[in-house]
């Protein structure tokens, strides 16, 4: 998902709503900067003027190293690549229904992010999305997610548990790589395949529990190391166990 912070000719312009920084294009709003807001704590307007704002467009907070929380209501349909990037005061994040997407680096550094809440209404969680935030120590994905794209949690080191819903097919490159705490993960029996180093150097996981059978975890295509340098994990399935 890009959402690029628009350029050319806007329908409206660029304002300030609640302080925030946005601009029109084809009949709704993008946020696109922090604008002159100095609050710690910020709220994406769902509207402005009657008119809906749909989207936080690329770059729109990057580097905006003073905020600690932010709430996206549910008009927002989408989170653009590197929208907060490198926030790094980032504490906690409010994601209502609505958003689809995820995009590419959006959380990327966020390292003093705590936990988030991914409501069912995501399909895709992007490349680098969540990666480098040390500090995420709970994650809830919801049910809509069908793909955890590449290095989307690489090195979030506070990590210890995660469970994958039904209906994601795939876990792409280094998805989870360097997730050193991360001990147990439940996967479910819709997933078809795993990537190369989906797993590496997650030293601490013992335990994956999978929602199927062993013949159907057998069936789960298996990229080249896979699961190198991890802990020395069993595979628990509905009909008995499979050891590293």
């Amino acid at each position: 998902f890009n959402a690029p912070a628009p350029r050319g000719n806007m329908d409206v312009g660029t304002k300030l709503a609640q302080s925030l920084e946005l601009t029109a294009i084809d009949g709704v709003y993008y946020v696109t900067g922090i604008g002159t807001v100095t609050n710690l704590n910020i709220a994406v307007p769902s509207q402005c003027d009657g008119v809906p704002v749909t989207v936080i467009a690329g770059n729109a907070f990057r580097g905006c190293r003073h905020i600690k929380s932010a709430v996206i209501p549910a008009g927002i349909t989408g989170i653009g690549y590197g929208a907060f990037r490198d926030c790094v005061s980032l504490r906690d994040i409010t994601v209502d229904r609505g958003v689809r997407t995820i995009g590419y680096s959006a959380f990327d550094g966020c390292k003093s992010l705590k936990s988030v809440a991914i409501p069912d209404s995501v399909e895709f969680i992007e490349q680098y999305a969540f990666r480098g935030c040390k500090s995420l120590e709970s994650v809830i994905l919801g049910k809509g997610v069908k793909s955890i794209q590449r290095c989307a949690f690489d090195g979030c080191k506070a990590l210890t548990e995660l469970t994958l819903n039904e209906g994601v097919t795939s876990i792409e490159y280094e998805a989870f790589s360097r997730c050193s705490g991360l001990r147990k993960i439940s996967l479910p029996q819709s997933l078809a395949s795993i990537r190369s180093y989906a797993f590496f150097s997650c030293v601490s996981l013992t335990e994956i529990i999978y929602a199927g059978t062993r013949e159907k975890w057998k069936s789960v295509k298996k990229y080249l190391d896979w699961s190198a340098n991890t802990g020395n994990y069993t595979v628990r399935c509905t009909d008995g166990d499979v050891p590293k």
